[in-house]
């Protein structure tokens, strides 16, 4: 049965009310599974899809539950980690273009230039276009993509650290990523790093 102020969220037979009504129980409120699942839809659709305000509004969402312990956070954020497994799950056992469609989960544990180096491969690995010119010398092109994944934190406090240089590299690239259409970052591991539409 729904708690008092609940009667507002979707209950039908779309998507959003019956991933709801698939998530509900326990103790998380329905607010946390209703968040939850916008964030999914705003993951899946990526860059695909958005709204037109002056200019291109897309789904991109940091969404934030907070609440006290044992209050459902955990719960929520899991229903959502379900799905996003099934669907990959599903997608990996498909053969053909449609397994490079994987959905792109970063480790909850990641550094920033792990995030930065996830985005900007596809979780599948990359398929490159090798051309060799008339002197020999080969080049190798990576295929565009946009810079989407999806961080399943379980404390925000883990992800930006205690000390005070962490938060001060996390915080400026998580806003400065938002909705950037290219993002250039240098990693250790991997040079220079280019994220296209974030």
């Amino acid at each position: 049965s729904l708690q008092p102020g609940e009667d507002i969220y979707p209950s039908g037979n779309d998507w959003l009310g019956r991933y709801l009504s698939w998530a509900r129980g326990g103790n998380a409120p329905l607010a946390f599974h209703f968040w939850s699942a916008m964030t999914l839809l705003g993951f899946v659709c990526g860059r695909r899809i958005w709204v037109p305000a002056g200019t291109q509004v897309y789904m991109n969402m940091y969404t934030v539950l907070g609440a006290d312990r044992s209050a459902g956070k955990g719960q929520a954020l899991s229903a959502a980690n379900y799905l996003i497994e099934k669907v990959n799950s599903t997608i990996s056992n498909v053969e053909g273009p449609e397994s490079a469609r994987l959905l792109n989960v970063i480790p909850s544990d990641a550094t920033i230039e792990s995030v930065v180096s996830f985005l900007g491969r596809p979780p599948g690995g990359v398929e490159v276009d090798i051309d060799r010119d008339e002197e020999g010398l080969v080049t190798i092109t990576e295929p565009t993509r946009d810079a989407v994944g999806f961080l399943p934190l379980d404390e925000m406090a883990t992800f930006l650290g205690k000390d005070v240089w962490n938060i001060t590299q996390k915080i400026p690239f998580l806003t400065s990523a938002k909705e950037s259409k290219r993002y250039r970052k240098m990693t250790k591991s991997n040079g220079i790093e280019d994220l296209n539409n974030l």
